[in-house]
């Protein structure tokens, strides 16, 4: 395993436990964004499946979210 990673690395694969590894790292990031920026409904392994794309610039598909463009007189 140990040389399938160097070799992996040497290649510019991820593979083994380098894998592992960055979908560990990728998935932690995906969490700690979402809970700044996302849809905070959403359990962990709901926010590890999204893409990036998803997550970041559309994180409330599927919810009707209304919010007030102005400020109501008073």
């Amino acid at each position: 395993m140990h040389d399938a990673d160097q070799l992996a690395r040497r290649a510019g694969l991820a593979a083994g436990m380098t894998r592992e590894e960055d979908q560990y790292v990728e998935g932690t990031f995906k969490v700690a964004v979402n809970a700044v920026v996302g849809n905070p409904h959403l359990s962990e392994q709901e926010v590890e499946e999204k893409g990036w794309q998803e997550l970041i610039l559309d994180p409330h598909r599927g919810r009707s979210v209304s919010l007030p463009l102005t400020r109501p007189e008073q």
